[in-house]
């Protein structure tokens, strides 16, 4: 899986690591280089990987384990998004490739 993943990304693909698409919402894949600045919270939706060393620096860390292809459900969702609309987060959330589960 790792060998897959990393000759599709960095080899075939080449494509950025994160992308803004609203207001205090980056939708990124999983993270081999350090967060914007300004991202107070992660949600990871990886199975596959460990928790980027990336991310450690972020103390709201929210990993919801979605198969890909398959969306999160809306019970493990709810909570968090209720968390991070009450501290008002700039957040970075992040699957394999940055494409399924995070969009």
């Amino acid at each position: 899986v790792w060998l897959f993943w990393f000759v599709r990304t960095f080899v075939i693909l080449r494509e950025e690591q994160h992308q803004l698409v609203a207001p205090g919402l980056y939708v990124s894949r999983y993270p081999t280089s350090g967060l914007p600045e300004d991202v107070s919270a992660v949600v990871d939706f990886t199975v596959e990987f460990p928790r980027s060393m990336h991310t450690l620096p972020v103390q709201d860390y929210f990993c919801v384990q979605t198969l890909d292809c398959m969306p999160p459900s809306v019970e493990a969702m709810v909570p968090i998004v209720l968390r991070l609309k009450e501290k008002e987060h700039v957040v970075f959330a992040h699957c394999a490739n940055g494409h399924g589960r995070s969009a």
